[in-house]
């Protein structure tokens, strides 16, 4: 969840409609929000964000962001091979009341944390699931303060020596000294699945 400066707590969520009598379920979830005014005893409907369009696996695994400028950032996931496996984004200038056309970025991988670095600039972070774009592995790239990506940045590999795809699911925190901990889910060759950690030095 996110939470805004009046301290109220915002929640996306991956949500699948229920069908109409005769119809059958879709598994392409469109990305809605939920709202907490009560430091997350109780939750109520707060508006849609993106509907899944031409999309056959929908979007999924959302994290929201907040500028500096009071920007919302939806940073969301998208499955091969049914799509591309590519970072989607869409924006809000008005607090989660509308949002912007889905936008599909030039990072592939999945899902996404977004972290605001001292620079300014914001540090995403994901899983790259491997064949037939490279080896498994954690990836990073910065984005421009506004959360959007450009070509000035390029992709950082962090570790490459997976042998699955199951990885992935990061979160990275500012430390006191400087320095970026990253911590995702990361699977070995003896097929042992653990949580680890690696520490991003920034120049």
């Amino acid at each position: 969840f996110l939470e805004l400066p009046n301290g109220d707590l915002l929640l996306p969520v991956s949500a699948i409609k229920k069908p109409m009598p005769g119809c059958e379920l879709s598994l392409a979830p469109d990305i809605e929000a939920f709202i907490s005014k009560d430091n997350g005893s109780t939750w109520t409907f707060f508006g849609p964000i993106v509907h899944h369009g031409d999309l056959k696996s929908g979007f999924r695994e959302p994290f929201l962001y907040r500028s500096k400028t009071g920007r919302l950032v939806c940073a969301m996931r998208t499955m091969p091979p049914e799509d591309s496996g590519n970072l989607y984004t869409t924006f809000s200038e008005d607090g989660g009341e509308t949002w912007s056309p889905p936008k599909k970025e030039e990072i592939w991988g999945c899902p996404f944390h977004l972290l605001t670095l001292p620079s300014g600039n914001v540090l995403c972070t994901y899983g790259f699931r491997g064949e037939p774009y490279g080896p498994y592995g954690i990836r990073v790239r910065l984005l421009d303060p506004e959360g959007c990506v450009t070509p000035q940045f390029q992709e950082f590999i962090v570790r490459n020596d997976s042998c699955n795809w199951d990885l992935g699911y990061p979160y990275a925190v500012l430390l006191n000294d400087g320095n970026i901990l990253l911590v995702y889910w990361f699977h070995i060759e003896n097929g042992v699945r653990f949580i680890a950690g690696s520490v991003l030095a920034q120049r």
